[in-house]
């Protein structure tokens, strides 16, 4: 793979993309922040505008990518975080995330709060969905009980729908309660 940078400006934040991973650093995590309230207020016309038709299936229509085509399934870097590709909400460190053969990127535990959890029962089953807390972004489903961690956690999240950053992000994680979620009902 040729390496690839080119640098340019998105919403007032630093972008490059480095050996073929697209990478996104925020000046501040409170620009991130203002950017995921502005991210709710975007019509479905300025959703189609902003991302590419696989991100906005994914995103905003709940799709999913073809298992093992994501640019971050391979993808374990040392530090950092992967934040949401619709609003740059930071989501995970690169520490949560973790080899399970699933097809998609995994990862153990999210930033508190950045994510919720929401019931979904398509497909003929019941999952956990994984939203953004900034843009109500779809980004996967988390699993419960199959040991591969600590946490006995799976977030399995499209490429897609997040971004790596190369900065850390000061800010607690946390894997999910799910007794109190026990009620199938919206954790927002």
């Amino acid at each position: 793979m040729s390496v690839l940078v080119r640098a340019w400006r998105v919403r007032g934040a630093a972008a490059a993309v480095v050996q073929g991973f697209r990478t996104l650093q925020f000046p501040s995590q409170r620009q991130a922040r203002t950017h995921a309230s502005d991210a709710r207020k975007k019509s479905d016309q300025e959703w189609r505008a902003a991302l590419s038709p696989l991100e906005y299936d994914v995103l905003r229509c709940g799709g999913t990518e073809r298992p093992f085509t994501g640019e971050y399934t391979a993808f374990y870097p040392d530090s950092g975080h992967f934040a949401c590709k619709g609003c740059e909400t930071p989501l995970y460190s690169a520490q949560s995330k973790f080899e399970s053969s699933c097809g998609w990127p995994a990862f153990d535990k999210a930033y508190a709060g950045s994510v919720r959890l929401r019931v979904d029962s398509s497909h003929g089953m019941t999952r956990w969905e994984i939203l953004c807390a900034g843009c109500d972004g779809h980004l996967g489903h988390v699993f419960s009980g199959e040991r591969y961690t600590e946490t006995s956690q799976r977030h399995c999240v499209n490429s897609v729908s997040v971004i790596y950053g190369p900065d850390p992000v000061d800010q607690d994680e946390t894997a999910f309660d799910f007794a109190q979620y026990g009620d199938g009902k919206d954790t927002n």
